[in-house]
């Protein structure tokens, strides 16, 4: 109606209605193409989001038990992690740059990139924290070390104590 600049009193408007209304009028028909292509490709910035809440739907830390020792778990698979968080990094960029973007697209890209922030930041946290201990732990945990430093020994035992203790409670909730 608003295209045509003519009011109709029903809800179902037939074709020869909308040409005898002015649709045939190639300036109508090039607004209305605009709305329709407008239209499309919200529809299409809809599908990608729906497209990544699919993707990130049963994503989880995968914590296996590591080696043989007892109640000590280590986070698997972070490189598959770290692909799925770039790429959602890039899809929400592509997204934002969209001249398409509605306000209300615009506010779920928001929740989705302050989302993929966190996860991002405790995936790298995870990634740096766990790299260490695997480098440091069968050193620091040696007879000989312990004898020979005990002071570190007992600061060492602190920070392995607290990175099972979180490691645990990832395994548990991933």
């Amino acid at each position: 109606q608003e295209v045509l600049a003519v009011a109709f009193s029903v809800d179902i408007v037939t074709l020869p209605e909308l040409i005898d209304a002015g649709l045939g009028r190639r300036s109508v028909a090039v607004r209305v193409r605009s709305i329709a292509d407008t239209a499309h490709a919200e529809n299409q910035l809809e599908d990608a989001l729906r497209r990544l809440e699919h993707e990130w739907a049963d994503v989880a830390f995968d914590v296996v038990k590591y080696s043989n020792i007892k109640d000590t778990f280590i986070v698997r698979g972070t490189a598959e992690l770290r692909e799925l968080v770039d790429d959602t990094k890039t899809a929400l960029g592509s997204m934002r740059a969209s001249p398409y973007l509605s306000p209300s697209l615009e506010h779920e890209l928001e929740r989705w990139s302050r989302r993929v922030s966190l996860y991002n930041a405790v995936l790298t946290g995870v990634e740096d924290v766990q790299e260490r201990w695997l480098h440091i732990e069968p050193v620091l945990s040696a007879t000989d070390f312990q004898r020979q430093f005990p002071k570190e020994s007992r600061a060492f035992t602190a920070a392995d104590k607290e990175f099972r203790t979180f490691m645990q409670q990832m395994h548990f909730f991933p």
